[in-house]
């Protein structure tokens, strides 16, 4: 179940910077790579997630991109997948231009927490954060700070969630 993000969909009802244009399901509210605007919950498949949450003005942000892509194309055949949202003002074109020409990433797109209400769900004190939820949206593990996402030390210690699904 997805109680968590439920839980915080509605708590942050009401902080409504997103909320003129949003639309009426519950969750917290991101703009999709095609400017449609979304809940989290919509876009959490039948799949465990490693939820990246990042800035273009980040260093350590942009430095473990690379590593994410990586770590995605590991995990999509086996079921798991990588979704990253950066905490930007921008309109998701800028950032994934920046993303795919300025950064290098190109297997990846880019959603966009333009109103915070992502960063605000997972309680995000720095960037980035990395939040693993599991098949049913729970919350495995939150880490901070960068990692290097597609190192056989990383993708043994992700294994154990993927391992653990149904």
């Amino acid at each position: 179940m997805r109680t968590i993000l439920a839980a915080l969909a509605l708590a942050l009802a009401g902080a409504g910077a997103a909320r003129a244009e949003a639309p009426e399901s519950a969750g917290p509210r991101m703009v999709a790579p095609d400017g449609a605007v979304v809940t989290l919950d919509s876009v959490l498949g039948p799949q465990p997630l490693v939820l990246n949450i990042w800035a273009t003005w980040c260093g350590p942000c942009r430095e473990e991109l690379p590593s994410l892509a990586g770590l995605d194309a590991w995990l999509r055949p086996q079921g798991g997948a990588v979704l990253l949202v950066a905490a930007e003002p921008s309109l998701p074109d800028i950032v994934n231009k920046f993303l795919h020409e300025r950064l290098g990433v190109t297997a990846l797109d880019s959603f966009v927490d333009r109103a915070g209400l992502i960063a605000a769900a997972f309680h995000v004190q720095s960037y980035p954060t990395t939040v693993i939820l599991d098949a049913d949206g729970r919350i495995l593990e939150t880490i901070g700070g960068m990692s290097t996402w597609d190192s056989p030390s990383m993708r043994s210690y992700l294994g154990q969630w993927l391992s653990a699904q149904p």
